[in-house]
């Protein structure tokens, strides 16, 4: 049976009992970790192109190795994610269904905006048949402007902040998401270019020259991710391997909020196995941090398929909140 509807004001004291957080697998949580945290998560597929036909593989975070194993077969020609208005409409409805305000926090729009879409259509199909669950105003979509392991962090630091002890409204919730999507530093670099040239992003004479180059002198770009709009090129570019993690470490000293007793997320796209050197070089990091802030906390995690079906089985990436609002786009 359903409870009444209940009318949430900006001042509504939130609780675990009136609200329900929902995020899709862009978010790297597998069923069971979010789960553990409270959230619930919207099944997401990844569909690759391998020799000309399309294979899908289900995503659910929990067999990643043997997604990225298939991604660097050279007859990969490509990837996309798929996203479900089914999965959305289970989530939502039953939330509702229990009284519950509905939060969703999903991949920045700007770069993933059919599964945005699909939360949405999700939102307006409830709305329209069952009209006494008032998902218009129960169901809220807030922009995270956030991506990969910047969503997995921002979401972890905003489940603590929400039961840490002091009451906590949905207006304050809103600021919340708002300042973590404004300020949560995304920051990536390659250490092979193969998928790129294979999915035929790195496809002119001008780019395999640069490719070849940059592997001949082991220069790395190091990319920014701004509010909205696409991942940059390159910002920087490092030549070395002790420069690439020092130029991380120095961009975290130099700009996080505290660097002393901060939180940050490091991913890497690949196999988990000292055979990916997005691997090792995502363990060197978190070494070199913790050596350099010993008392910063630290997780290092896979990016989910949804997100490495982009980028290739060869990235990794490095998110924490920094002091300034990051750009909305880069000059």
């Amino acid at each position: 049976m359903k409870k009444d509807t209940t009318i949430f004001q900006s001042n509504t004291v939130l609780t675990a009992d009136n609200l329900a957080l929902v995020t899709d697998l862009t978010s790297g949580f597998s069923q069971e970790q979010a789960k553990q945290i409270g959230y619930d998560v919207v099944n997401l597929s990844v569909n690759l192109n391998y020799g000309g036909q399309e294979v899908s593989f289900t995503e659910g975070n929990d067999k990643n190795d043997e997604f990225y194993a298939r991604l660097a077969d050279p007859k990969i020609t490509g990837a996309k994610t798929g996203s479900s208005i089914e999965g959305f409409l289970d989530v939502f409805e039953r939330r509702l269904r229990e009284g519950k305000l509905v939060v969703y926090l999903g991949v920045t729009d700007s770069l993933s905006e059919g599964t945005r879409n699909a939360a949405l259509t999700a939102k307006q199909m409830i709305a329209d048949e069952y009209p006494e669950l008032n998902a218009e105003q129960i169901i809220l979509t807030p922009p995270t402007h956030c991506i990969a392991g910047g969503l997995g962090l921002t979401l972890r630091m905003i489940q603590s902040w929400l039961f840490s002890g002091e009451p906590r409204t949905l207006d304050a919730l809103k600021q919340k998401v708002e300042y973590m999507g404004d300020h949560m530093a995304h920051i990536f670099t390659l250490f092979s270019y193969d998928f790129m040239k294979n999915s035929g992003r790195f496809s002119s004479t001008k780019d395999q020259l640069k490719i070849a180059l940059a592997k001949t002198m082991k220069i790395y770009p190091v990319m920014l991710s701004p509010r909205n709009g696409p991942l940059q090129p390159t910002w920087r570019k490092v030549r070395g391997d002790r420069n690439l993690l020092n130029a991380f470490i120095d961009i975290y000293a130099e700009t996080a909020v505290d660097p002393e007793q901060g939180e940050v997320e490091i991913d890497y796209s690949g196999i988990s196995s000292n055979d990916n050197v997005a691997y090792c070089k995502a363990e060197e990091l978190r070494k070199a941090l913790r050596a350099r802030f010993p008392g910063v906390k630290i997780r290092m995690a896979q990016t989910a398929p949804s997100v490495g079906c982009h980028v290739g089985p060869d990235e990794m990436s490095f998110f924490f909140i920094q002091r300034d609002i990051r750009p909305d786009m880069l000059d």
